[in-house]
């Protein structure tokens, strides 16, 4: 330790505390300077802090946009009072996030190392992948089956939906945990040993056939939508390092960050390539239709309608995008015309209305009196085979101005969960954060991350451990300034 003199500061050397050190490699000592103003490096761009709620908005906007331009005609009564209503969904949203990215991050107060979750999270689900390929393989298909014909796979799951009540009791009880494998396998992939890698692969491996044995494109966009983040947040966090002295921290960009940021970018575009190659298949296999072949309304529009023809690949793959990402906005427009009727704070979440039946309560009842049941009762509009977006099951337990201070109150934790997760000050705010991304990317759709038990169970399981084991009171920089948080390589 150099000695201190007038014209310079001792630096501060700590020894981190196993309770409050996310990360997983950790050292034991580390020499910071003092400076002025500890505010996180890793936040300092603006972009950084914006970004998901640039991302969200840009994209329900486009699914509104596509809604309206898009190749496929829908028939509505209530444009205005829709885009309306949508609008200002947008921007209780963006509201939430505002108040949200003001607040600073917390430390992570856990008793158990991040470097422990995710070994237990890997174990756990790599003992549970082999019984869960069992029971959600209703075709007794094989990968080559299932992968060659999608539709066999979805119409045996339709079929025979049913499972042990042991493993899906044990599901539920374990949802928050598994819910950690994906994203903190990706954010702390170079910080994990070899065999865990190896171990995380085949999990991964695991994940991807179950995706293919549902015969549904939804399974495989869990995994789409969310890796592209949680690599940015690895990358991120790897070319960021802060400078110190009495000088703004900010980032330094070496040839080898941009060099991985290049790479994220074709990763991630490869990713989503893949996953819209494999949706596009899925869909023609359901029409029962070959690779070369496609539904005739789902092509020819482009030429007429935009005076721009495409091939006919393109076309079919637009068409059927337009339509899964925002045929939900027809529902919405007519369950906005149909007076409320309260569903008891259940109707939103199967996991609450199965619970009220356990209960002894009747389950059929609370789901008549949602807006979709509702709707398809008196129009034939199908409340589970096509979608509404996520408002009108919200609405049925919070009316619609209840459900935009909901979607509110969603933003103002992403906010939250965004800052803790960058900071990487909170395992559990990086799995949490997975979910809450998911969520977000399915308003135009459902509810479904909500309402499913095993998806609600890891939604809100992640969110209480997350809170749980956040600092209440000491915000990050105070950390940072005591070299906490830095005391990782």
């Amino acid at each position: 330790m150099r000695p201190f003199t007038s014209t310079s500061r001792p630096p501060i050397s700590v020894r981190p505390l196993s309770r409050t050190v996310g990360a997983l490699p950790i050292s034991r000592t580390r020499s910071f300077p003092q400076t002025r103003s500890a505010y996180p490096a890793l936040l300092s761009s603006r972009l950084v802090r914006i970004a998901p709620i640039l991302f969200f908005q840009t994209y329900l906007t486009g699914s509104i946009i596509a809604f309206a331009f898009g190749p496929v005609n829908f028939e509505i009564a209530n444009p205005y009072i829709l885009f309306s209503y949508v609008a200002v969904g947008q921007l209780t949203i963006a509201l939430g996030y505002k108040l949200g990215i003001a607040r600073a991050p917390r430390r992570y107060t856990g008793f158990l190392p991040a470097r422990t979750l995710l070994q237990i999270a890997i174990l756990l689900t790599l003992i549970l992948l082999p019984i869960t390929i069992h029971y959600r393989n209703y075709g007794n298909l094989s990968l080559a089956e299932a992968l060659a014909n999608p539709n066999a796979a979805y119409m045996a799951r339709l079929e025979d939906g049913t499972s042990s009540p042991l493993f899906l009791a044990t599901r539920l009880l374990l949802a928050p945990l598994l819910a950690l494998f994906v994203p903190m396998g990706v954010v702390y992939w170079s910080s994990m040993r070899l065999p865990w890698k190896i171990l995380w692969g085949v999990g991964m491996a695991g994940l991807t056939a179950l995706a293919t044995f549902s015969g549904a494109a939804i399974g495989l966009f869990d995994l789409v939508l969310v890796i592209p983040w949680m690599l940015w947040l690895a990358s991120h966090h790897r070319s960021v390092q802060t400078v110190p002295e009495l000088r703004r921290p900010r980032s330094a960009i070496s040839k080898g960050s941009l060099q991985r940021r290049a790479g994220l970018v074709i990763i991630t575009f490869a990713i989503l390539f893949a996953g819209i190659k494999y949706f596009s298949y899925s869909r023609q296999s359901r029409y029962q239709l070959a690779s070369n072949e496609y539904p005739l309304w789902t092509t020819g529009w482009s030429e007429d309608t935009y005076g721009i023809p495409l091939p006919e690949s393109v076309e079919y793959t637009v068409y059927m995008i337009c339509n899964y990402w925002s045929h939900g906005y027809e529902g919405l427009s007519q369950c906005l015309e149909l007076p409320f009727e309260w569903s008891f704070g259940c109707g939103h979440s199967r996991l609450l209305t199965n619970c009220v039946g356990l209960l002894g309560a009747d389950r059929d009842t609370i789901e008549d009196r949602t807006y979709p049941l509702r709707l398809q009762a008196i129009s034939g509009y199908d409340a589970y085979g096509v979608w509404h977006t996520a408002y009108p099951w919200l609405a049925s337990d919070f009316t619609f101005c209840g459900a935009l201070l909901f979607m509110g109150w969603m933003g103002y934790l992403l906010a939250l969960v965004w800052k803790d997760a960058v900071c990487k000050s909170n395992p559990f705010a990086i799995g949490f954060l997975a979910q809450l991304l998911i969520f977000f990317y399915y308003i135009p759709a459902n509810c479904g991350r909500l309402s499913f038990p095993e998806e609600a169970v890891a939604f809100w399981g992640t969110l209480l451990l997350w809170l749980l084991t956040r600092e209440r009171f000491a915000p990050v920089h105070l950390a940072l300034q005591r070299g906490v948080l830095h005391g990782q390589r």
